[in-house]
């Protein structure tokens, strides 16, 4: 099935307007921790119905807050991911991404851009990061609002700033802290290398196996030990390595828990991931290149006063969470963000008809965009116009594409949605004009297997 991105007509608001919060007293506003758990799916929480017991912290939290079966970040990478985290913004708005004709050029958060860490930091609270992953380096631009607390550690897949360590710092952070306060804590673990410490290795996969460990995307990539293609049998054992991994964050989560509940203050934390990771559900690994389900749905907790408890059904993304985060802070809402509060969205009663979330821009590969409702997730390569229906299946995977008519009818329903919320351009984003930062950021990138080819003789930022 190909149809043509000039067919596409019609408009369809995505959103209801949503009202501004109310500013209120500094002294009303409860402390916001924010966790962001790198390559992190979510159907391999127990939570989320894995049959592993992956996460018993990341449940327990479940247990005591709102759990968003259905939750999907805006992009399949980090960069464009956590810009629309930081933003409230979809990636065609905020323009931070991977330029689909040029693998050396990346967007950067242009000044003018509201993060949240400005707006919260506007209504009165102290900010900080602590940020594990090279693309979340300060050259790109996410740093807008946190000062000198943005703690920044490149990484390579084989060496990075454990979760443990995460915590400490924020932790140690919060202590100084006399004002209310915003912390995002970034864990690189699980994301490539597997390399999960003595203290879990064995849990869910066997000390020995036909592959070495650290299992690097090189080995994957290029064939295991058992063979130039990866077997079925092996693909239990290299997610048992994934979710020894998870396992090691969810410690980390657990210490953050005790830590926060020996501060006493009210405080709203909230899990989520910045996307997932695909092992052979559409044909590929690792994550980047798709924008279907394993790696654009992510875990979504929300746990604090006055936050009931409880699975919530309903389609929502990341710039809902941008949303619902101003509110708790009373801070002001930038404009064009789109979205609604989750909180509203979980009040039995509160939303009605169907909600749909898009994800954009792909770091390999050719443009895509996709959409996702209740039932069915809609895939546009954005040069060639062709298109993809996939069925959503009542445990959130996408297993079964439509064929013929059946998927021409809900490609016409859902395509005049997505060209809505696209503003009526569904062509590739065009990405700020900015270059790899320096040598030493090119060489990170390079180790993580973004970047195969060799840098410029000079590496320049061309300001936007």
């Amino acid at each position: 099935m190909i149809w043509s991105l000039l067919a596409c007509t019609g408009a369809a608001p995505d959103e209801p307007a949503q009202p501004e919060p109310e500013v209120v007293p500094a002294g009303a506003q409860p402390d916001i921790v924010l966790v962001v758990i790198d390559t992190l799916r979510a159907d391999h929480l127990s939570t989320y119905g894995h049959d592993r017991a992956t996460s018993p912290n990341i449940d327990a939290m479940a247990s005591e807050g709102l759990q968003f079966d259905r939750a999907y970040a805006h992009s399949g990478w980090t960069l464009s991911s956590f810009a629309s985290l930081f933003t409230g913004l979809l990636p065609h708005q905020h323009r931070v991404g991977r330029a689909p004709a040029d693998a050396s050029k990346f967007g950067r958060l242009s000044q003018e851009t509201v993060t949240l860490a400005e707006t919260l930091s506007e209504a009165g609270y102290a900010t900080a990061a602590i940020m594990n992953n090279t693309f979340l380096a300060p050259e790109f631009g996410l740093n807008q609002g946190f000062g000198e607390d943005y703690s920044w550690q490149g990484a390579s897949n084989d060496s990075h700033r454990s979760a443990a360590e995460s915590v400490a710092m924020g932790l140690s952070w919060l202590e100084r802290q006399q004002q209310p306060a915003f912390l995002v804590v970034h864990m690189m673990e699980p994301h490539l290398d597997y390399a999960p410490p003595a203290d879990v290795r064995g849990t869910f996969a066997p000390t020995e196996l036909p592959f070495p460990v650290p299992l690097s995307d090189g080995a994957l990539k290029h064939g295991l030990a058992s063979g130039q293609i990866v077997l079925p049998r092996d693909i239990p054992l290299i997610t048992g390595l994934y979710d020894e991994e998870i396992l090691t964050a969810d410690r980390a989560v657990g210490v953050l828990r005790e830590g926060l509940a020996a501060r006493g203050k009210p405080t709203v934390t909230v899990l989520t991931a910045d996307h997932g990771e695909e092992f052979w559900d559409h044909g590929g690994f690792e994550h980047g290149h798709t924008l279907y389900g394993e790696l654009t749905r992510i875990p979504l907790i929300v746990t604090g006063p006055e936050i009931p408890a409880g699975a919530v059904r309903t389609v929502v993304g990341h710039r809902d969470l941008f949303r619902s985060l101003v509110a708790v802070g009373s801070a002001r809402l930038p404009e064009n963000v789109g979205g609604a509060d989750l909180l509203t969205i979980a009040s039995e009663g509160a939303w009605a008809g169907e909600r749909t979330v898009l994800s954009e821009n792909v770091l390999y590969g050719p443009a895509q965009v996709s959409s996702i409702n209740d039932a069915h997730r809609l895939v546009l390569n954005q040069l060639s116009g062709a298109g993809e229906v996939w069925q959503v299946a009542g445990d959130a995977s996408e297993r079964v594409r439509l064929q013929g008519a059946p998927q021409s009818e809900r490609a016409q329903e859902m395509l005049p949605i997505m060209e809505g919320i696209r503003d009526g351009d569904l062509a590739p984003i065009e990405v700020n004009d900015t270059r790899i930062p320096d040598p030493q950021t090119f060489q990170m990138l390079a180790t993580l297997g973004y970047i195969e080819e060799p840098p410029e003789k000079e590496v320049t930022e061309e300001t936007p």
